[in-house]
């Protein structure tokens, strides 16, 4: 007869071993959804404050007014030289904001305009913004065309 002398692990302490590296494994998974969300938000608002000084420096170097319309009901900002003579499609756009990390609050539609020449806003106002991570707003300072962007307390 021959004896088999096996060494190894048992069906149990593998399975103990696959549940605990299963377990650690996942922990990375759960954060990074909040890293994503974090970045998403954060790219959002960096992109709308670049969008924003392209328009004014638009109008202020082509002596064209340009202006901003947030529309809360079609959740959209859209961008636009008011001059009807010029086609720049680079910065006449429209953008649909993600439901999921973003959306404008509010009823009713706003435009602020760049004056051409000067790039001073119109009038001044607040956009507000409900995003995953809290209530922001955007300011808008009358007279010289500065904006900034900070979260409501």
């Amino acid at each position: 007869m021959i004896k088999l002398d096996e060494k190894g692990f048992t069906l149990l302490e593998t399975i103990l071993v696959l549940m605990i590296t299963s377990s650690l494994l996942l922990f990375p998974v759960l954060s990074i959804e909040n890293v994503t969300e974090s970045v998403q938000i954060d790219l959002f608002f960096r992109e709308l404050t670049s969008k924003i000084t392209n328009m004014q420096s638009y109008a202020i170097l082509h002596d064209q007014t340009t202006d901003i319309q947030f529309n809360p009901e079609e959740n959209t900002i859209k961008f636009r030289i008011v001059d009807a003579n010029v086609q720049n499609d680079i910065l006449n756009e429209t953008w649909e904001l993600d439901d999921t990390y973003y959306c404008l609050k509010g009823k009713t539609t706003k435009t602020f305009g760049f004056k051409r020449g000067t790039g001073n806003i119109t009038k001044s106002n607040r956009i507000s913004f409900h995003t995953t991570q809290g209530e922001y707003e955007l300011i808008y300072l009358m007279g010289s065309g500065r904006f900034e962007i900070r979260e409501k307390k």
